[in-house]
């Protein structure tokens, strides 16, 4: 079980060592008048609420790992996946978890009484605003590995560090932000939201029934839905391929049952689609890196 403390004090937190006042998951650390940054941490969930926002503010949002979709007001879902970054204007909004999780951060910025030395530069909130928000509330930042490496180290700091450590990048990110170069248009949704429905239920019934093969084109048939158009949605919601995304389920279906039950490796593979042991095994193995009597043998 994840601990409900932030990445910083996982690993403390788990030998009964938490240090008091430890930030939790999804509630506003508050870094200086007017920026403040959330660690998001949801699981088992459709929909997740942000933490409200003012409505003037702008809220940089980071994808550690999992996936969230931001609705766009013309319409349509916006989908954020590992390591990829966006922005957003303030008030009030929820995420729509295609995969169930997500594992992030939220660095809010309300207010142009910036702190030292970050009042000496020319990053203002209404400067970035300016070039981020010429033709849209919400824009996706182009990819930039030195952005990413520095909002993935928020989630790697000593506790002993805090907050000072979270001040000082909280700094740094905005004026990496500043320097970014002009940012891509959120673009306009390629699929009408009756698609993404409809993805969802394949979504659904994929995963609900591992032990039953079925093709793309079965299930172009049975929902009415072109072959191509059917595979780009789902990737763009679920951020795999089908098979990709299903192999994933399955592999997580057959470790449950390592784990918790006694089944032979036969009856493993027959629960969730494979036709043998061996091709089980096989695919187990270049998931885990260990064969599955192996995995439950660790486990046990």
């Amino acid at each position: 079980m994840r601990c409900d403390c932030c990445p910083a004090c996982c690993a403390a937190h788990a030998q009964g060592q938490c240090p008091q006042d430890a930030p939790v998951y999804n509630a506003p650390i508050a870094l200086y008048s007017g920026i403040t940054l959330t660690f998001l941490h949801y699981i088992d969930m459709d929909l997740a609420t942000l933490p409200a926002l003012p409505a003037d503010a702008l809220a940089l949002h980071f994808c550690l790992t999992g996936r969230a979709g931001f609705a766009l007001p013309e319409g349509g879902t916006r989908y954020l996946g590992d390591g990829e970054a966006l922005l957003c204007l303030g008030g009030e909004r929820t995420l729509t978890l295609p995969n169930a999780c997500y594992d992030g951060l939220l660095l809010c910025l309300s207010g142009d009484a910036l702190p030292e030395p970050l009042a000496r530069t020319p990053v203002t909130l209404d400067a970035l605003k300016q070039k981020f928000f010429a033709d849209a509330p919400l824009c996706l930042l182009p990819e930039s590995e030195a952005l990413r490496t520095l909002l993935c180290s928020f989630f790697d700091l000593p506790a002993a560090l805090l907050p000072a450590a979270y001040q000082l990048k909280a700094q740094e990110a905005l004026l990496r932000l500043y320097q970014q170069p002009a940012p891509q248009r959120a673009a306009l949704p390629q699929y009408p939201a009756a698609q993404t429905e409809v993805i969802r239920r394949v979504h659904d019934q994929l995963t609900q029934n591992l032990q039953r093969r079925v093709t793309i084109e079965e299930l172009s048939h049975q929902f009415l839905m072109n072959p191509s158009t059917l595979k780009a949605v789902f990737k763009d919601v679920y951020g795999d391929s089908i098979a990709a995304h299903i192999r994933e389920h399955r592999m997580e279906r057959a470790a449950e049952l390592l784990r918790g039950t006694e089944l032979g490796m036969g009856q493993i593979a027959q629960q969730i689609g494979y036709e043998s042991a061996s091709k089980f095994s096989a695919e187990f193995r270049k998931h885990f890196g260990l064969l599955p009597s192996e995995y439950r043998k660790m486990h046990k």
